[in-house]
């Protein structure tokens, strides 16, 4: 039997870092996932009010390969620390979104609105945010095109929406794909919400869906490039994206386009 990494430290209480958050941050865009957690619980123990860490490895243990156990501890020993931060709201916005449970859904998106009227301490903060406004992108055309009252009772899952899920899973080729289809393949998705809905939309209405599902592909491609460590294109989606940006997110985007 081969004990898990870090088990050892662990037993014998020698498990002092060895690194720093952004040494963590690139094992993890490495691949080397057991070892970048296993740095960034370590920073967590020794560093309790180090933010970046905590949120971060909140994070990190929402992603597969699952640790609901773990996971559920480290939100627990980062409360203090992050607790009504832009970040946890990013976080909470998008756990709730990928749950695909609609009354989970509305309650993260309130939070993600409210994160849209707080600032990021870091560029890793503003990426959660992003992240979880892609997870939502559904959730905000049905709400431009149904009427007023109109119950939200079922999703459409679009190109945006799979790539944010795509991504969460570390399948950054599999995420490109769809956040570049989404882009592409726009018209195809207009009239593949107007037979979702059942009903007709007008020209603007196809041109606001064709609008919003290209801006957020475009968000979606400059995650992953970031996530590849391609700051440099990264940046250039940023920026192109910004153009179109709503006020409430051009100040956070701009936190990512001025990442070093």
């Amino acid at each position: 039997m081969v004990a898990k990494a870090g088990f050892w430290s662990r037993l014998t209480g020698s498990d002092t870092p060895t690194g720093t958050t952004e040494d963590a941050v690139k094992l993890l865009r490495k691949g080397n996932i057991d070892s970048g957690r296993e740095l960034l619980r370590r920073i967590c123990k020794h560093e309790p009010a180090n933010f970046d860490a905590q949120v971060l490895y909140c994070f990190e243990m929402s992603r597969p390969p699952a640790n609901g156990a773990e996971g559920g501890r480290a939100f627990s020993a980062a409360d203090a620390i992050i607790r009504g931060s832009f970040e946890t709201k990013s976080l909470l916005a998008f756990q709730c979104a990928i749950s695909r449970n609609i009354a989970a859904m509305q309650e993260g998106f309130q939070a993600l609105d409210k994160a849209s009227q707080m600032t990021p301490r870091s560029a890793h903060g503003a990426a959660f945010y992003v992240l979880a406004s892609i997870a939502y992108s559904d959730l905000v055309i049905q709400l431009s095109c149904r009427k007023t009252g109109d119950s939200i009772r079922s999703i459409m899952v679009q190109p945006a929406l799979k790539g944010a899920a795509t991504f969460a899973m570390r399948d950054l080729a599999g995420a490109m794909e769809q956040f570049q289809s989404s882009r592409t393949h726009l018209q195809g998705s207009a009239d593949a919400y107007e037979r979702f809905f059942k009903f007709s939309l007008s020209k603007s209405q196809k041109d606001g869906i064709v609008d919003q599902l290209s801006w957020y592909g475009l968000l979606g491609q400059g995650l992953v490039l970031r996530e590849q460590d391609r700051l440099s294109d990264a940046r250039q989606r940023w920026k192109q994206a910004s153009s179109s940006a709503p006020a409430k997110d051009l100040r956070i985007l701009r936190v990512l386009i001025d990442e070093k």
